[in-house]
């Protein structure tokens, strides 16, 4: 797949919306950066400001636009519109949240 998207995702440990988020992303087999805000206000700060506010986890941006959290990417997965940002089409999965796991098939 060539990408041309920069994901990027603020995270933390123990965050099950975060978890979702990565699996979710890895199913479909996009690369990205996490931002482990735990323990570091700066980071904290930095990603209210570049999301407009919001203070939850995770905070997704593509191409330093802000799409949102879990359910944003959600959305936008099962829409199609993730594949506005690439190249190539990412995979089309159905994925569902099994024992707080995503399962895409």
């Amino acid at each position: 797949m060539a990408a041309v998207a920069t994901i990027e995702l603020y995270t933390a440990s123990e965050c099950l919306p975060c978890e979702r988020s990565k699996q979710r992303l890895n199913a479909m087999g996009a690369s990205y950066s996490e931002i482990n805000i735990e323990n570091d206000a700066r980071l904290y700060d930095e990603m209210i400001q570049r999301s407009g506010g919001a203070k939850t986890l995770p905070q997704i941006f593509i191409n330093n636009h802000h799409i949102g959290g879990c359910e944003e990417l959600t959305s936008l997965h099962e829409s199609g519109g993730l594949d506005y940002w690439f190249d190539e089409p990412l995979q089309t999965l159905r994925c569902a949240v099994v024992r707080d796991e995503v399962v895409c098939k």
